[in-house]
């Protein structure tokens, strides 16, 4: 058990560098555009929109991005050519007939959208973004599931840096504003397709088995409404926010919420890193037990970002350099939700445990009930608690859905794949961190007291036993070595 632990902490150490990197460069921009844009409307608008091409992306992939996750053979490499085949093929065909559509109707959809009436060239602009990115998912897959996790991380983290570069010039120096943003977006992702144009050329083959391709539409496209279900979850509120209150408040939402972005980069580290591995080692004999055992270091590791993140955000946020702080000042009467929309991440880095069961078993029907039901939760609360909570309202709707798909995961998982949580272990990890945030939030601790509540919580998890001593001489011959 140690050793496959071991492999999975290897191949996630470089996901988390990459995701790390990635997401700090990504990060930059959150300061870039609560600065350089003109106002918080505008922000708005930005998360708007790339809340809708969220849900594109998933229209684009029609869940054949996951098949090929599941039909790689790593025995077999004609089968993973036949599944790379059918899957590019399929994804490059579905988002070029898309785009032509928007492009053709970009009016339309720009006077749809508030605050953008008469603006049809930044969507058509728009556009090409999600059509790029789809081209990259299956190659990108293929590393993951082939372990060239170097290389992966190469590709991704050139891409992110051209990214930011471009945004740095068009939007803080040349003031292109939104547009500024779609140019730069564009141009990263038609690099990355040209990245992995090496890839696509060694594996992609004109023709495909016709039996295999049966089996992977019947296995990803009950994946697809789970994904867009997924996506609601994530980005649904912003525009429900806006349609209810406006751009300014949905850029206030938006600025703040990236701030969990560490409890986010937790959960995509995991994510990438998992997947792939639970679907290797799935039939191995201690795998039950093992996958338990996972899921509990998630926890106590998601529950150590949350206090270290919550009691020092504000602190973080309210740093200088040079006159610029890490958001413009006009966005920190939001930094309540944050402690919110982290605990959020963690009830969906609960759900990608809790879906386990349905991939592994290849029951992804379930998939879309648990999620859809989710989604419709998120968007009903939402539209109730915007307009009473304002923003807390699109914070805490988030927490209950993601909350609601964990839970119907779990139930449905359990049924299909049975995993011994060590669920003890997990309960006393939660009333730790609840106990440790309630006392921090109710004397209002700062600075020196809030590391010696954040320095107490392994503390704790040692003294009431929920660490063990293995795992305590583990972790101190760690720090022997350093």
């Amino acid at each position: 058990m140690r050793a496959k632990i071991k492999l999975l902490a290897s191949d996630a150490a470089i996901y988390g560098v990459t995701t790390l990197l990635t997401r700090s460069m990504s990060f930059l921009l959150t300061p870039l555009y609560t600065n350089a844009l003109s106002n918080r409307a505008e922000f708005g608008v930005y998360a708007y929109l790339y809340s809708l091409l969220a849900f594109v992306n998933v229209i684009y992939a029609f869940g054949l991005d996951t098949a090929f996750l599941r039909f790689f053979s790593a025995k077999d490499p004609h089968k993973t050519e036949q599944a790379f085949s059918f899957s590019w093929w399929m994804i490059a065909l579905i988002g070029i007939v898309s785009t032509i559509v928007i492009l053709f109707s970009a009016d339309g959809i720009a006077n749809w959208i508030p605050d953008l009436a008469g603006n049809g060239d930044l969507i058509r602009a728009i556009a090409l973004i999600p059509l790029f990115d789809a081209l990259t998912n299956v190659p990108y897959n293929l590393l993951r599931m082939q372990r060239r996790a170097k290389r992966f991380a190469v590709l991704r983290v050139l891409n992110v840096a051209i990214n930011v570069c471009l945004n740095i010039i068009l939007v803080a120096f040349l003031k292109m504003g939104l547009m500024g943003i779609v140019i730069a977006g564009i141009t990263s992702s038609f690099l990355a397709v040209l990245g992995v144009m090496p890839i696509i050329m060694q594996w992609l083959r004109i023709k495909f088995d016709a039996e295999l391709s049966k089996e992977m539409m019947r296995f990803g496209i009950p994946t697809m409404p789970s994904a867009f279900s997924g996506m609601m979850l994530q980005v649904a509120d912003r525009p429900i926010m806006t349609s209810i209150a406006g751009a300014d408040m949905t850029g206030l939402y938006q600025a703040n919420y990236r701030l969990g972005i560490p409890m986010m980069m937790l959960v995509a580290v995991f994510e990438f890193a998992y997947k792939p591995f639970y679907l290797s080692h799935h039939e191995d004999e201690d795998s039950p037990q093992l996958f338990a055992r996972i899921f509990t270091y998630f926890m106590i590791i998601a529950c150590a970002v949350y206090l270290l993140i919550s009691l020092f955000i504000k602190d973080i946020v309210q740093l200088s350099f040079g006159g610029i702080s890490l958001i413009h000042e006009s966005y920190w009467q939001g930094l309540g939700i944050i402690p919110i929309i982290l605990a959020a991440y963690i009830w969906n880095g609960i759900a990608t445990n809790m879906a386990l069961g349905m991939h592994v078993s290849k029951k992804t029907v379930w998939l879309p009930i648990a999620t859809g039901i989710a989604a419709v939760v998120n968007i009903i609360l939402t539209f109730v608690l915007v307009p009473i909570l304002g923003i807390y309202g699109g914070a805490w709707a988030t927490f209950i859905a993601y909350a609601v798909s964990a839970m119907i995961l779990w139930y449905i998982s359990s049924q299909l794949y049975p995993i011994p949580y060590e669920w003890s272990r997990l309960l006393g990890t939660a009333i730790v961190t609840v106990m440790l945030f309630g006392i921090a939030s109710f004397f209002e601790t700062s600075g020196w007291m809030n590391l010696f509540i954040v320095s107490s919580f392994p503390v704790i998890l040692f003294a009431s036993g929920i660490l063990n001593s293995k795992e305590k001489q583990i972790i101190t011959r760690l720090f022997r070595t350093k």
